[in-house]
This record gives structure tokens, sequence and C-alpha cells, in this order.
């Protein structure tokens, strides 16, 4: 069972809840999801999937080779903004001087992107609220996902040689075309990615998702 809340945090559950009434409380990840080009023009938007490479088939044969974003298990005390780069770095070897935009709910915004002297440090803008939080409750474990949007440069490109060995190649999309595979094939995608890139389609298609650009 999979359960997906779009409202801003203070809506949501305070903490994750085991509706398995189980002593197995649910693993807490962030999840960014990679993009490249204007949110506020369209047919300009590349979409990162990557494939997911499970190690241990026992443990998660069904998520094997599936469309994925970037997940990463968060740390004791870590900023979730902090593990949403941690996360790139690790399975994609983004350098971790690389300056990204992330975005979570109503256009909040978090960058290490460092600006000229006397212009506005944008690091002031920090936030933690993320677009979605999804929960899968059953199946391989229970996952709870705080998931942001992530404007990357458009040199930007997945390195694997530099990555943990848990990704398999990357895929840039068109909005059209992730879209289309969100609806006519959902079985590709990770169970608990899923309905965050719908969300997130969606929100680039009706203009709904907040930011303020920057050409990287």
């Amino acid at each position: 069972m999979l359960r997906i809340y779009t409202e801003r945090r203070q809506n949501m559950p305070a903490e994750a809840v085991d509706v398995r009434k189980s002593d197995a409380k649910p693993s807490f990840v962030c999840v960014g999801f990679p993009f490249k080009g204007n949110p506020h023009a369209i047919g300009s938007l590349l979409l990162m999937t990557k494939t997911r490479i499970i190690k241990n088939m026992v443990y998660d044969p069904n998520s094997h080779l599936t469309w994925e974003a970037v997940g990463e298990s968060a740390e004791p005390g870590e900023l979730m903004e902090d593990t949403v780069r941690r996360g790139l770095i690790e399975e994609c070897g983004m350098r971790s001087d690389e300056p990204i935009f992330i975005y979570g709910a109503d256009g909040n915004q978090f960058t290490t992107f460092k600006t000229l002297p006397g212009t506005p440090d944008l690091d002031m803008a920090r936030r933690q609220d993320p677009f979605c939080v999804t929960e899968i409750e059953t199946h391989p474990q229970p996952w709870k996902a705080c998931c942001f949007a992530v404007h990357m440069p458009r040199h930007w490109e997945q390195d694997l040689s530099k990555s943990d060995g848990e990704s398999g190649e990357a895929r840039w999309w068109t909005l059209d075309e992730l879209l289309y595979e969100l609806k006519h094939n959902p079985n590709g995608f990770h169970i608990l990615h899923y309905p965050a890139f719908l969300r997130l389609t969606e929100m680039f298609a009706n203009g709904t998702f907040i930011s303020r650009y920057n050409p990287l």
C-alpha cells in the first residue's frame, strides 16, 4: 500500500506511522528529481530518470531495472537538502561543488550556487518543505520519502564511473515523453517514486510549478 501527501509540512503526519502495527518503522529517504531547462517554458524541459540496480534480488526483485529518481537515506541530524545533494554525488557521480537549485513546496528554494559579491545570497532561501511526500508500507520494507525537484546545469550528465554501483544508465525525457510513459507504463517505475514523478510532471504541464527561474 502506498500513500502520497501533497500538502505543506504542517498538514503532513508529524512522524512516520506504521499502519501495519508492527515494530518496523519506515526508513526515511530524501529523493531528488533532476531536471534541466526553463520550468516556465516547458518545451525546453528535460527530466531525468535512472534505472534502479538491485544487488540483493531476494530483498527487492520487483524494483530491479525500474525507472527511479535519486533517493538517499537520511542520516541523523542531516538537512533534507543535504541528503538530496549527497544522493546525487553518491549515485550519479555529481561533483560536490556542482551548482544546483533544490525546490520544495511553493517554489521554496535552496542552492549552493555562489552569487557574485554584493548580490543576494541565495543560500538564505533555505527551506525544507518537499513538494510531496510518498510512503510505502509493505514489501520490501516501509519507506517514507520527501521529494524535491532539482534544477541541474545544462552541461551536467550522470557519471557512473564515480557512483556507488546502485544506479544504471540515466535517460533524459521531454515532458511529453515522460508523461506518456508514466500514464501508459506505471509498472516500469519504482513504486515509491512513481506518484512523485506524476505530480511533478503534471505541475510542469499545467504551469503550477513555482520557481525563480535561474538559467544554469
